[in-house]
């Protein structure tokens, strides 16, 4: 992102400083010590609900994080279950309008799969 949105434009590289998480990177943006935080996609809609109008985000997301559900792996009828029941909140749009009341639209799934990670 550097190179791209930066350096090619004759400006300097971006200079990466670790923090100890979200709330260290908030603080330190308000103390003025960072210019920019790098956060989750999921997480930065919460942050700028706290303290709005403060935030911006550029850009779109780099990457996507999915989350997973854990079930003992016997229990067939509960992993249909639960899996059958997510499709549907896709398919009939509950989903789509819950991604969209917190602004999570980028991380959007389109099908419920199981024992996908990896």
């Amino acid at each position: 992102w550097s190179k791209e949105n930066c350096e090619k434009a004759g400006k300097s590289a971006i200079v990466v400083i670790g923090t100890e998480g979200s709330a260290d990177a908030r603080a330190q943006l308000q103390q003025n010590r960072l210019d920019a935080a790098m956060q989750g996609s999921e997480t930065i809609p919460y942050l700028m609900s706290l303290d709005k109008g403060k935030y911006k985000p550029v850009g779109l997301a780099i990457s996507k994080q999915f989350t997973g559900l854990g079930i003992e792996k016997s229990n067939t009828e509960l992993v249909t279950a639960i899996s059958e029941a997510l499709q549907g909140m896709i398919d009939d749009g509950t989903y789509g309008k819950i991604l969209k009341k917190w602004d999570l639209e980028q991380g959007a799934v389109e099908k419920i799969s199981i024992n996908a990670g990896q």
